[in-house]
Parts: C-alpha cells; sequence; structure tokens
C-alpha cells in the first residue's frame, strides 16, 4: 500500500512537472504572438513614389539679385511607426538661368546642380490630410556655364546638401495623393553666394503595397 502511494505520488508530480513545462510553453507563444502582432502594427511600412516639380530660387556668386528657376525631382519614401515617422531617399534636378553678372553684362550664366539626399519626416493629420516637417543631408553636383558673343567658360563643383522643409499630403485614392512641399535647401559649392536655394513642389504620390 505504502508503495502504491509512493508511486502515485510520483506519477502526480511527473504530471504536475509536464503541465507547468506546457503552461510555460504556452505562455511563451502566446507572448511571442503578441509581440509579433504589435510589432507588426507598429513597424508597419507604407511606401511611396513621389515625383514632383516647381519654382526655385538663388543667389549665384557676381550677382546683385536673385534668379528664378526651377525645380523636379523624385522621392522614395517609406513610413514606419504607425505611420508618423518617414524617411526616404530625394534626387532633385535644379536649373537657373541668369542674364548679365556683376563681372559681364552680356554674359548668359546656366547654372545645374542635382542634390541627392537623405532625408526624415514627421507627419500628423488623418488618412485625408497630412502635415509634415523634415530635414535631410547629403552630396550635390553643380555645373555652371558662361557664354557671352567671344567666349563660353563652363565649370562643375561638388560639395555637401542639407536641406529642411515642410508640406502636406492630401489623399485622392488608396494608391494616389498630391503633395504640396516647401524646402530649403543649402549648397557648400563656390556657385551660390549664400548657398541658399528655396523650392516650392506640387508633386504626386503613388503608395507602392
Amino acid at each position: 500500500m505504502t508503495t502504491i502511494m509512493f508511486q502515485n505520488k510520483e506519477i502526480l508530480s511527473f504530471l504536475y512537472f509536464v503541465c507547468i513545462l506546457k503552461i510555460i510553453t504556452m505562455k511563451k507563444y502566446l507572448l511571442f504572438l503578441l509581440c509579433f502582432a504589435v510589432s507588426t502594427a507598429v513597424f508597419s511600412q507604407t511606401k511611396s513614389f513621389i515625383l514632383t516639380g516647381g519654382w526655385a530660387a538663388a543667389m549665384p556668386n557676381y550677382s546683385d539679385v536673385s534668379v528664378n528657376g526651377f525645380k523636379i525631382g523624385a522621392q522614395w519614401e517609406k513610413a514606419v511607426i504607425q505611420e508618423h515617422w518617414g524617411m526616404g531617399f530625394e534626387a532633385d534636378y535644379l536649373n537657373f538661368k541668369q542674364i548679365g553678372s556683376t563681372t559681364a553684362s552680356n554674359a548668359v550664366i546656366k547654372y545645374r546642380s542635382i542634390p541627392v539626399m537623405f532625408y526624415g519626416k514627421y507627419l500628423i493629420g488623418n488618412d485625408k490630410l497630412q502635415g509634415y516637417a523634415k530635414g535631410g543631408g547629403g552630396f550635390q553636383f553643380t555645373r555652371v556655364s558662361s557664354e557671352t558673343p567671344n567666349l563660353y567658360l563652363k565649370d562643375n563643383d561638388f560639395g555637401i546638401s542639407l536641406s529642411a522643409g515642410a508640406g502636406g499630403y492630401y489623399t485622392l485614392t488608396e494608391y494616389l495623393s498630391l503633395n504640396l512641399d516647401y524646402e530649403l535647401i543649402f549648397l557648400t559649392n563656390s556657385t551660390y553666394s549664400s548657398g541658399i536655394i528655396n523650392s516650392i513642389s506640387l508633386g504626386i504620390a503613388f503608395r507602392v503595397n
């Protein structure tokens, strides 16, 4: 009788240990599934491809006034962390034309710059309308040419580009949005006297996921 009771206690202890292990294992699985669900919701990614174009103004060297031009660009953007934060890459083409300068009144001077930057963006709003502030940095290439009736000169420059700006999105459909963007770009080269370029662009964003 004593032997049977001892064996029953061993069996009960073993079953109790197995049940505890199963409960712990189940809790681990549940915890894993909970973490996975939260991370999927929090770190869900929305990818967009954005095409922009608009007005730009700069102050070139050897000029008393700013010159107007245009900017066209493309952005690849990814929104993360409940779509309040975004990041991406931006490449722009800036073009300015100046008639006359302080050194040659009859010169036609053309400025072309290509800044390529990585940027971060913070977004607020709802599904229909969103506003944002952004900042970024990268590098840039600049070509300047000067032409007079008797002479043609050109030069290339390379440097750092920094940017800050703000704008907004207006959702048209699930996969299409309008984008209005103001950007202040700083270029570190000898072509522009202050290095600062102002731009206002209108774009269209394509959601690709």
